[in-house]
């Protein structure tokens, strides 16, 4: 083992020895020296570690982009760490994936997590090129190195403003591009909430308490139609999926759904209290495509999961839990749902949550087939002057045939819209 007291010219000379990996050490700083094999030249270290064990020989740095002064004190302040009880190679480890992190960060960091995740999700490339030269254009260069985080809506308006005033079918696929790429980034806890502000809602609209208004978004009938469409596989998640928009319930409480809340008859699902937001147990009557989804389900469950499991979760592994995977499951939802449009000539899908799925149900089946509140109320297991008190378990058990005859005709109205019919012909009348 070769020890000498390096330069940086003995150091630009050090050859491997017969074409072998050679190790050439420091007599200035112990356990300091230079690798070299036939394919790279660096700095390493051997140092013990605080646990009292040997680290591996550790690469500081690349030789030929690494001064030897530089190695040295790096050397130094690693053997320094050690001696305090601190962990050098940790401290590094930290120092790198902070550095990840920040990147990752960045305003440019999102949109290449964004273009990761669409790729995977199967969004064609020559869609996410089409993402990458808008969002990383000119029009959006200073935003780069800036956190994400930090993009206001206002800063999203004068963009969108000044890209409209040059060609306002661009200011229109740049805000579109903008909101999917910050609906996934909140869906994801990157950042806070999406500082793309929604269009304008129109007059008259309710607002809450406060003057706060709530959040609007129902999918329209060509979105719904797309969402059937991109849940065609047959997959846990496209039947959950389905379902959301079939039943109107909430996704924790369609993901988690096991075989004991199904009735013997296959015609009802109850929720029980302790998986309901209000704590109230709730019956949900299955429409016929809502029935089918959930009997298939629960065929390959039985088929699939451990024999003699009870309960038995429809969508999660094996029957041993219910559903996960939600936000990567929503983003190749989303990805198919952008292939769609692009082979149609559309736009792309402005940014929905499965939770607007919800008041999509609850929105149309009100103003579409003119179901009265409280019966959507009951559908929803909301809790409101209608349902509460003693009256309101007498009306929960009441609305169990209007609920069954709401649902059904929403059912019978998703299929018309899925099918390409238009809205109005797929009402189906109700009893007064």
């Amino acid at each position: 083992m070769a020890r000498e007291r390096l330069t940086e010219a003995r150091v630009r000379k050090l050859k491997p020895v017969a074409g072998k990996q050679t190790d050439t050490w420091d007599l200035e700083v112990p356990g300091f020296g230079v690798r070299v094999s036939t394919r790279s030249k660096s700095y390493v270290i051997s140092t013990r570690s605080p646990a009292g064990g040997y680290a591996s020989r550790v690469v500081i740095g690349d030789a030929d982009a690494t001064s030897l002064a530089d190695a040295r004190k790096l050397a130094r302040e690693m053997k320094a760490a050690v001696r305090e009880g601190r962990d050098p190679l940790q401290e590094r480890e930290l120092r790198r994936q902070a550095n990840v992190r920040q990147s990752a960060d960045t305003f440019q960091g999102l949109v290449a997590g964004y273009l990761v995740a669409m790729g995977d999700g199967g969004l064609k490339p020559r869609s996410l090129r089409e993402y990458q030269r808008v969002l990383l254009g000119p029009d959006f260069q200073p935003w780069r190195g800036l956190p994400a985080a930090a993009i206001t809506p206002g800063m999203v308006a004068d963009v969108i403003a000044a890209i409209s005033r040059r060609a306002p079918s661009m200011g229109a696929r740049s805000r579109a591009y903008l909101s999917a790429l910050f609906g996934w980034a909140a869906d994801e806890q990157k950042v806070p909430a999406s500082p793309v502000p929604p269009k304008r809602p129109a007059r008259g609209k309710a607002r809450r308490k406060g003057g706060r208004r709530g959040r609007e978004r129902t999918l329209t009938a060509e979105e719904i139609r797309d969402v059937w469409a991109a849940t065609a596989s047959g997959s846990n998640f496209a039947m959950v999926t389905r379902l959301l928009l079939l039943t109107g319930q909430r996704r924790s409480e369609i993901g988690d759904m096991t075989d004991a809340e199904l009735a013997a008859d296959g015609a009802t699902w109850t929720i029980p209290g302790e998986r309901t937001k209000n704590g109230r147990a709730h019956t949900v009557p299955l429409s016929a495509p809502a029935r089918a989804i959930v009997e298939n389900a629960l065929m390959v469950a039985r088929l699939t999961g451990e024999p003699g499991r009870s309960p038995r979760y429809l969508f999660g592994t094996r029957g041993k839990r219910g559903f996960g995977g939600w936000s990567a499951s929503k983003a190749r939802l989303d990805a198919a749902i952008g292939k769609m449009r692009e082979k149609d000539g559309r736009q792309p899908m402005p940014h929905w949550t499965l939770h607007d799925l919800r008041r999509t149900v609850a929105t149309l089946m009100s103003e579409e087939l003119r179901v009265r509140s409280e019966i959507v109320e009951a559908i929803l297991n909301h809790v409101s002057g209608h349902q509460g008190g003693v009256a309101g378990v007498y009306n929960r058990s009441k609305y169990l045939a209007e609920k069954t005859e709401a649902l059904s005709a929403w059912g019978a109205f998703v299929l018309g819209v899925a099918e390409g019919k238009p809205a109005r012909e797929n009402v189906v009348q109700l009893r007064a």
